[in-house]
């Protein structure tokens, strides 16, 4: 599988169908294979004589699938306890199939009122089974009632596909929505997992293959417009380098960097550059950069600024095939006269970061001279400053990056925890790869290097920025495994580029 689609429940409801009813699969059956994919996650982070394991569940399949897996971790040695939110007379056909089941191994608790709710004790893993996908509307009365309870009092809760009260295309505006410590999803992720207004409800979460059928997947991406980057993907997408390669065959290119107390963002552009295979590299740099460049990355060339503190000028674009400007270049005002004669004479690709980005929200007049597939990559303050506004929530900031991606026909790199990259034709990809260690300064003037290395290598500008950010995340968890993430320094991130690359060049 290339890349996951981000589905929203209408979708994944659409998937169900076309497996039950175009393939033939009992619904009953797809409940099993759901539930035991659960318990196989499960199973690897709470053993059996760990903890004992306590489940609500609701009267829909979401309720169906916490009895299937109270059953399957019951034979499997946990000690298990089972709690149905009676809100009806009878359940959906597949629930009380389940609840039969568990019925001929192990009474049943059923809550009628609040008087019902249990007491937890402090070792007790709860499975969250109430809702999941199936809701339409906010919790209220004795369910809402209930997910306070358990917020209130579950030491640790483990959500099946979804955390209960949680609404995928709405935002969170409820106490009454379950926050997990751990999401355990079926088949494909959804879109509201990746975003930051979610997070405090999913905790960690992982993503189980429970059998859906691989004919519909077809018809599942050519209707999905949002895509979370995988491995497999990125080593599908990677070009490995020709034994008979030289280096003119993989680009030559330019980085437009650095000013008097910012020659580090330089050095860490141009070393993350070379690491991420660009052939031949220059640096343009104010002239006080000259020696700490040639001491610190001997490996590439540089053209001197006739400024000594500052850039103001920029070399021949003829013999460059990828340029990246921005970091450190600070707002000096012929520095942003340089930029908009860079933006317009330039004749390949770019790669805008930090004060260019900076130089183009304060002076708005630049946007239309950003070269078309130019690739530009703003934190979220920068991205509020290019926009002139502030986003209301997750979901207008998702549609903020397409207008904007669309308006200037440019690759938008929003650079967070899940970072996100918005394409022209209103595609986003989203990035879950990387660790906090990355909130350091520094971090986005390696990722505009490694950009800027694709961009010279000849990877189009949807390939360069998905891969860019990919391989840059990848590369911290690296380097995150031999450090804390708290002592993690962006040069560890540039070195640990080729231990990334190792693993499939």
């Amino acid at each position: 599988m290339k890349l996951l689609p981000l589905v929203s429940t209408e979708q994944i409801r659409a998937w169900d169908h076309a497996t039950i009813h175009g393939q033939g699969v009992p619904s009953l059956q797809l409940m099993e294979h759901a539930a035991l994919a659960f318990v196989h996650a499960f199973q690897k982070r709470v053993k059996a004589k760990q903890a004992e394991v306590w489940i609500f569940a609701g009267m829909g399949n979401n309720g169906g699938d916490g009895l299937a897996i109270a059953r399957l971790l019951r034979q499997r040695g946990y000690d298990v306890r089972v709690w149905v939110l009676k809100t009806k007379e009878r359940g959906s056909a597949d629930f009380e199939t389940n609840l039969a089941r568990w019925r001929r191994m192990q009474a049943v608790n059923f809550i009628h009122s609040e008087a019902d709710f249990p007491a937890i004790p402090s070792g007790v893993v709860v499975i969250d089974a109430l809702f999941g996908t199936g809701l339409s509307r906010p919790l209220e009365g004795l369910p809402a009632a209930l997910v306070r309870h358990l917020n209130a009092h579950a030491p640790q809760i483990v959500a099946v596909d979804m955390p209960s009260g949680l609404l995928a295309q709405q935002l969170p505006q409820s106490d009454s929505v379950v926050r997990a410590q751990l999401t355990i999803t079926f088949q494909v992720p959804k879109l509201c997992f990746v975003l930051q207004d979610f997070a405090p409800y999913l905790g960690a979460w992982e993503v189980v293959d429970i059998g859906l059928t691989a004919a519909y997947y077809p018809l599942l991406l050519a209707d999905t417009h949002e895509y979370l980057l995988t491995e497999d993907w990125a080593k599908q997408t990677y070009r490995p380098r020709s034994r008979f390669a030289h280096k003119g065959t993989y680009g030559h290119a330019l980085l437009w960097c650095g000013s008097k107390g910012k020659i580090g963002a330089a050095i860490l552009s141009a070393k993350a550059c070379l690491r991420a295979g660009a052939g031949l590299l220059t640096v343009h740099t104010p002239a006080c950069g000259y020696v700490p460049l040639q001491t610190a990355v001997p490996e590439a060339m540089t053209s001197i600024d006739e400024q000594n503190d500052y850039l103001t000028s920029f070399p021949a674009m003829k013999p460059y095939s990828a340029i990246g400007a921005g970091p450190g270049i600070g707002q000096h005002e012929e520095t942003r006269h340089a930029l908009q004669e860079l933006l317009v004479r330039a004749s390949c690709p770019l790669v805008l970061d930090a004060d260019a980005l900076n130089l183009i929200a304060a002076h708005p007049e630049l946007k239309k001279c950003i070269p078309k597939n130019s690739i530009l990559t703003p934190h979220p303050k920068e991205f509020e400053r290019l926009l002139g506004y502030k986003w209301q929530n997750d979901f207008d900031l998702l549609d903020a990056l397409r207008t904007f991606a669309r308006q200037y026909e440019v690759y938008v790199v929003l650079k967070r925890a899940y970072s996100v990259i918005a394409c022209p034709d209103g595609q986003l990809f989203f990035n879950t790869a990387g660790n906090a260690g990355l909130a350091k300064g520094g971090s986005g003037d390696v990722l505009t290097g490694v950009i800027t290395a694709l961009l010279a290598q000849g990877y189009e500008p949807k390939a360069a920025a998905c891969l860019g950010v990919y391989w840059h995340a990848a590369a911290a968890d690296v380097a995150a495994m031999q450090r804390a993430r708290t002592s993690l320094l962006p040069t560890d991130v540039v070195e640990a580029i080729g231990s990334v690359f190792k693993t499939i060049d």
